[in-house]
C-alpha cells in the first residue's frame, strides 16, 4: 500500500475528520496533504497520528461546549419557574402592583388592610395613580382628615365574591360600602359607573383586583 492510499483511506475518510470544524476538516486536511507526499513512512505514521488527536481535542472541546449551552439553558429555565410569583391576599397584591401604590397607600390610612388579607372573597376595583392624581386636591385633602369618608370611598370599590372581567354582566352591584354600582360590558370593555376597566384579573388569593381609570365618588348618604 503507498503512502497515497493510506493517506485517502485512513486520513480523508476518517469520522473524526468528518466533523464539521473548518479547521480540523479541510484546513487540517489541506496542512496534512501537503506534508504527506514528503515524509518517510515512521514520519507519516507521526503526522497522521498528531492530525488525529487534535482533530478528537477539538470534537471534545465542541462537545463540552453543547453540554455548557444545555445546562446554562436549563438552569434559566428553572430559575424562570423558580421566580413565577405565586397569588397573594388582595392587600398585598395592592401593593406589589406598581401602578396601585396611591390606593395602597390609602387603604392603611383608612384601616382596611386587614380586612383585605383576610376577608373576602372580594373584587376591587382599583383606581390607578392617574386615576387619583385627576382628583381635585381639595377632595383628597378632605379625604386625609376625615378616615371614614375614605373609607366610605374606598368600599365603593369593592364587592363580595369573586368576579372575573369574562364573567361582568350588565348589572348593578352592591357594595361593600352598601351603595350599588352599574357594571357594563362590551365585548371585552369592561367599566364600573363611569371607570373603564385597564388591568382586568389580576389574581389574589381571596379574590380578584381589575384596574380602572377613574376614582369613584359614593352617592351622598
Amino acid at each position: 500500500m503507498t503512502l497515497r492510499t493510506f493517506y485517502d483511506i485512513h486520513v480523508t475518510r476518517s469520522p473524526i475528520l468528518q466533523h464539521p470544524c473548518p479547521e480540523t476538516n479541510t484546513q487540517g486536511i489541506a496542512r496534512f496533504s501537503r506534508k504527506c507526499h514528503k515524509l518517510d513512512i515512521k514520519s507519516f505514521y507521526a503526522c497522521t497520528f498528531q492530525l488525529a488527536r487534535n482533530a478528537m481535542t477539538t470534537f471534545t472541546f465542541l462537545s463540552a461546549t453543547r453540554r455548557t449551552v444545555l445546562a446554562a439553558a436549563f438552569a434559566a429555565t428553572m430559575a424562570g419557574c423558580a421566580t413565577t410569583s405565586t397569588p397573594v391576599n388582595l392587600a398585598e397584591t395592592i401593593a406589589k402592583t406598581p401602578t396601585l401604590s396611591t390606593l395602597s397607600s390609602l387603604i392603611a390610612k383608612a384601616g382596611l388592610t386587614e380586612t383585605l388579607k383576610t376577608g373576602g372573597p372580594f373584587t376591587v376595583f382599583a383606581p390607578t395613580d392617574a386615576a387619583f392624581k385627576a382628583v381635585p386636591a381639595s377632595t383628597m385633602d378632605d379625604l386625609a382628615k376625615h378616615p371614614e369618608k375614605l373609607k366610605d370611598v374606598l368600599t365603593y370599590h369593592v364587592i363580595s365574591g369573586k368576579t372575573m372581567a369574562a364573567d361582568v354582566k350588565n348589572s348593578n352591584a352592591k357594595t361593600v360600602n352598601g351603595a350599588s354600582v352599574a357594571l357594563s360590558k362590551a365585548g371585552d370593555f369592561v367599566t364600573i359607573e363611569s371607570a373603564a376597566v385597564v388591568q382586568a384579573d389580576i389574581g389574589a388569593t381571596n379574590g380578584v383586583v381589575h384596574t380602572i381609570d377613574t376614582v369613584l365618588l359614593p352617592p351622598k348618604k
